[in-house]
């Protein structure tokens, strides 16, 4: 009896060692611990040199010498080891809210400098995650601790996956995390995006026209296929022209460039599933031109953007006969986001000078980036002639596509064209 008791207690001693348990980590409180790692070679920027380890066939797995982790007293994770011959020392700071039902993700850091830290998260339901790993038998444990990273300087890619049926991980996703990182938990979320070169389509639907609206989507689709799985993002831009049928004297001339929808999508995997995407657009325009006789008199701008910093609006136009080009600059107070909903101006025309051709764009920091984001005008159109005709409203949309990890592919990025005319009578 007392030799079992002694192997007993050498047995808990071994696993709080591995572990990295103090009397401040509520790691003790798991009756499951399974860590599992991976170093796989020359992944590079190809989502889909990145399985798992059924596909590797188990080539990659390794073990990682002197290992441990250990939950610090301010709900960050400690990890440390050594993977052929180089040392971490990791700390994986949560960030202040989860970046979904299932999935709270981290700014990790390695003070060693010898890692570039990918990916850091805790996520519960367990059986809904990616994994590099995916022949564990699961039943033992809710949570998993993610941990992917490189070798500085390195195309190599290293995956520890850490699972655990600790019941006080649960509190990760229950109360709110104080002194946490800020920063938004979707760019960490959105990982791939930054080391891997995505698949890009884009379909336009058919525009939905009438007598006097038309409106057109677009969609830039974005696809990954790392850990054997489809990662989609999806991101729908809404472009919107309103005109009046007729206009006697003058009328009013709608144009709206919007998000109109977004979402991440993995089938098999959906802790990976969220209504929000790494993409957003900026350097965004609406230029509208208009016949002979008739001008723009005025504008109304309308708005809900983000920024990380003071938006400009600036208004262009060409006279046509002259060609010169005024600015008219209208700023806003930095915020997250920003409704623009106040900004307006009259504009003088003639003898000489008339607004025929206008522009109007948002300047450098401002981005449409969320659902619900949009940029619009309200143009007012005035008939100089008083001649009955049939006219033209002539509308262009610009903007350029971006990812918010500011990883840049050549064909992610750019700049995006669409075009509309509307016709309407002048009455006289």
């Amino acid at each position: 009896m007392k030799r079992s008791i002694i192997l007993c207690l050498v047995f808990v001693f071994v696993i709080n060692l591995l572990i990295g348990a103090t009397n401040a980590s509520p790691l003790a409180e798991a009756d499951h611990i399974l860590i599992q790692a991976a170093y796989i070679p020359n992944v590079g920027s190809i989502s889909a040199n990145l399985k798992n380890n059924i596909l590797d066939n188990e080539r990659y797995k390794i073990e990682i010498n002197n290992f441990a982790f250990k939950q610090l007293p301010n709900r960050s994770f400690f990890f440390s080891g050594e993977i052929k011959g180089e040392n971490f020392n990791i700390t994986s700071i949560p960030y202040t809210t989860p970046a979904n039902h299932n999935v709270q993700v981290f700014s990790a850091k390695d003070s060693l400098g010898n890692y570039d830290i990918i990916y850091s998260a805790l996520e519960r339901e367990i059986s809904k995650s990616a994994r590099y790993f995916t022949d564990i038998n699961l039943s033992p444990y809710e949570y998993m601790l993610k941990l992917y990273l490189r070798p500085t300087q390195s195309t190599d890619f290293i995956v520890i996956e850490i699972f655990s049926d600790n019941v006080l991980w649960n509190s990760y996703f229950s109360t709110p995390i104080s002194g946490a990182a800020n920063a938004p938990s979707k760019i960490a979320l959105f990982w791939y995006a930054k080391v891997f070169d995505p698949s890009i389509s884009y379909k336009e639907a058919p525009p939905t026209r009438s007598y006097s609206t038309d409106y057109n989507t677009g969609t830039y689709t974005y696809q990954y296929n790392h850990l054997g799985l489809i990662y989609t993002q999806a991101f729908t831009i809404y472009r919107y022209i309103s005109t009046p049928s007729s206009i006697y004297g003058s009328g009013d001339f709608d144009t709206k460039l919007e998000v109109a929808s977004e979402s991440t999508t993995c089938p098999d995997a959906p802790n990976e599933n969220i209504n929000e995407t790494n993409i957003y657009i900026d350097n965004v325009r609406i230029d509208i031109a208009v016949d002979e006789g008739d001008a723009c008199a005025g504008y109304e701008i309308d708005g809900d953007v983000a920024t990380s910093g003071n938006i400009d609006v600036d208004f262009q136009w060409n006279g046509l006969s002259l060609f010169d080009i005024a600015t008219i600059t209208a700023s806003y107070e930095r915020s997250t986001t920003v409704d623009i909903n106040a900004a307006n101006d009259h504009l003088t025309n003639g003898p000489q000078e008339y607004h025929r051709e206008v522009g109007m764009d948002l300047q450098d920091g401002v981005k449409l980036e969320d659902f619900g984001h949009y940029f619009s005008l309200r143009w007012t159109i005035r008939d100089y002639s008083g001649a009955k005709a049939n006219q033209a409203f002539n509308v262009k949309f610009t903007y350029t596509m971006h990812n918010l990890l500011n990883y840049s592919h050549a064909t992610t990025n750019g700049t995006k064209y669409y075009t509309d005319t509307k016709y309407y009578d002048v009455l006289g």
